[in-house]
C-alpha cells in the first residue's frame, strides 16, 4: 500500500502545481482585460454608434478620440501609402482636424500634403515611371517623420480624455 501511495503522490503534486499555474494565468488574463484604456473605450463605443447610424451625434471629445486613434490604426499599421488607400483620402481628411487638440497640428498639415499627393497620383492614369518612384520615396520619409508622432497618438488620448 506505501509503494501506491508514493508512486502516486508525484503525479497528484504535478497536477496541484499545473492546476495553480492555469488558475494564476486565468486571473492574470482577466485582470489584464479588464485595464482597457479609455480612448479605447471611447472608440469601440463611437464605433458602435455609427455603425447603427452613421450619421449620428456625438459628443466632440469623443469624436476627436474616434477619428484620431482610427487614423493611428489605420497609418500606424499599414503607413502612410496604404493606410490612406484603405481609409480614403476624404476620410483622412475629416480625421485630420482632430490631431490639432492632441498637440499634432503640424502632422496632420503633412499628412494633409501626402493625401493631395497620393490623391493626384490616383488621378493619373500615365504616371511615369520616375513619378512613382519620388511618390514612394516621399511616403517612405513621412513614414519615418511622423511614425514616432504616430505612436504618440493613444498617449496622448489618455492625457486629452482625462482633462
Amino acid at each position: 500500500m506505501k509503494q501506491i501511495s508514493a508512486s502516486l503522490a508525484l503525479p497528484i503534486a504535478l497536477a496541484l502545481v499545473g492546476a495553480i499555474l492555469i488558475l494564476w494565468a486565468v486571473r492574470r488574463l482577466l485582470r489584464r482585460s479588464k485595464k482597457v484604456p479609455m480612448h479605447v473605450q471611447v472608440y469601440e463605443g463611437v464605433s458602435e454608434v455609427f455603425r447603427k447610424d452613421p450619421e449620428a451625434e456625438v459628443p466632440a471629445e469623443a469624436l476627436v478620440c474616434y477619428r484620431a486613434y482610427r487614423l493611428y490604426l489605420y497609418l500606424l499599421d499599414d503607413g502612410l501609402d496604404k493606410g490612406v488607400s484603405n481609409m480614403e483620402p476624404a476620410v483622412v481628411r475629416d480625421a485630420l482636424p482632430a490631431l490639432e487638440p492632441l498637440g499634432l497640428g503640424d502632422a496632420a498639415k503633412e499628412i494633409d500634403a501626402f493625401v493631395g499627393i497620393y490623391e493626384e497620383i490616383e488621378r493619373r492614369t500615365d504616371v511615369d515611371e520616375s513619378l512613382g518612384e519620388e511618390y514612394q520615396k516621399t511616403a517612405r520619409d513621412l513614414d519615418r517623420r511622423l511614425y514616432p508622432l504616430l505612436r504618440e497618438i493613444p498617449e496622448r488620448l489618455e492625457r486629452y480624455l482625462g482633462r
